[in-house]
């Protein structure tokens, strides 16, 4: 039994020393990522176009993210600093920024899929849906849609006192704990990894299409003022290769909250001990602060796959 308490302490030592440490660094990592993001897809070369729009969206959502969900983390896990145990209003806005901003960001990536989608058809007419205003007006719809569906947290969220003295913030009545943990299975396992993966290999099936056929029908049907679409048309598939690595890139990291969501779900009836509990507890809050991982490091894989975005960001470091 004693060795038990001594893993136990071993492993918030270790979840303590990770957000200590690991805290910081990732959130000054997707900071970074997500503010030069921000200043290449901004540029006056790539924001119109309505997929770029998309990863503007989800770069701004990152910088969200980071101050709120992995800054909470970090101060509680690793500093012990916690108001959303003593502070129902602290409590309801925690979770109800953490549900809306981890979906966001997935699902204006969804988004700018479909959006690629459009623009590889062989199709004109469809290639001409591929617009500006379709993208703002998606975005809007979406965060509208995800933010009035978040708002149970303000209702059902509360103070919960598990012992003399001490209280957390947790899911309320145990009906509402029921449907919550049966959420991330549904919508985060399944539902948005399945879209991703449907929409990019359309996307990968049009181009090969299209390749196999005639190149120029992925050249857009606007062109630059001196006629030459082929910009468009290289600015495009640069588009694609790192909307593809994103999708690949946030399909394998939820892979692995994806496993422990599941397992957890299977064994939830099952009786467990204390070290049991402790050592499901740690893999799960670890794996829930590396979740936004995909969306903090944007920019380094965009570096790798992109060779317009090594020029844009060329450009911005040398001051052009």
């Amino acid at each position: 039994m004693s060795s038990d308490y001594e893993i136990i302490a071993l492993l918030s030592a270790i979840l303590k020393y990770f957000h200590q440490i690991g805290g910081p660094i990732l959130m000054i990592i997707g900071s970074v990522s997500c503010i030069f993001n921000l200043c290449v897809f901004g540029r006056k070369s790539l924001r119109k176009n309505p997929c770029t729009i998309y990863l503007i969206a989800t770069n701004i959502n990152g910088l969200l993210l980071i101050y709120t969900s992995t800054l909470y983390m970090t101060l509680a896990f690793g500093y012990s600093i916690d108001p959303t145990a003593y502070n129902v209003v602290f409590c309801r806005f925690r979770f109800y920024t953490m549900f809306l901003f981890e979906i966001l960001s997935p699902c204006y990536i969804i988004l700018a899929s479909i959006d690629r989608v459009l623009i590889t058809s062989q199709s004109a007419l469809t290639r001409r849906k591929s617009t500006n205003r379709l993208a703002y007006v998606s975005i809007t719809i979406v965060t509208i849609f995800w933010s009035i569906v978040h708002c149970h947290s303000f209702i059902f969220m509360n103070l919960v006192s598990f012992a003399p003295g001490f209280s957390a913030c947790f899911f309320q009545p145990a009906s509402y704990l029921l449907v919550m943990s049966y959420y991330p299975l549904v919508v985060k396992v399944f539902l948005i990894p399945c879209l991703m993966i449907t929409f990019g290999l359309y996307t990968v099936r049009n181009i090969r299409k299209v390749n196999k056929t005639a190149p120029t029908l992925l050249i857009h049907s606007a062109t630059t003022a001196n006629g030459n679409s082929r910009i468009v048309r290289s600015k495009d598939q640069q588009l694609i290769k790192i909307l593809l690595m994103d999708i690949t890139v946030y399909i394998v990291f939820n892979l692995i909250q994806s496993v422990i969501v599941i397992y957890q779900q299977i064994g939830q009836n099952q009786p467990h001990t204390i070290l049991q509990s402790q050592i499901g507890g740690f893999i799960f809050i670890l794996a829930l602060t590396c979740s936004p991982i995909p969306f903090y490091i944007g920019c380094y894989t965009n570096l790798i796959v992109s060779k317009t975005f090594r020029q844009e960001m060329k450009n911005i470091l040398m001051l052009r």
